[in-house]
């Protein structure tokens, strides 16, 4: 694919995303509202993950390793 081609192509993931042409003002409102609620659902998730580590670095932090040497019995 030359470079001047590749600029006229379009995203295949941006035409998946895309909404329909005849798209109405009511389906448009839907699909935003869709939208948002997966949005805010998906930063809820981030924000569990992001808890979740600082909970486990907090927990390394406290723990202690020990290194026994010498003769067993």
């Amino acid at each position: 694919m030359s470079p001047s081609t590749s600029f006229n192509d379009e995203d295949p993931l941006a035409l998946a995303i895309r909404p329909p042409a005849d798209e109405t003002s009511q389906q448009r409102d839907a699909r935003l509202a869709q939208e948002a609620a997966a949005k805010k659902v998906s930063d809820d998730i981030d924000e569990q993950i992001r808890a979740e580590s600082k909970r486990r670095k907090a927990r390394a932090k406290r723990e202690i390793k020990i290194l026994l040497l010498g003769q067993s019995e």
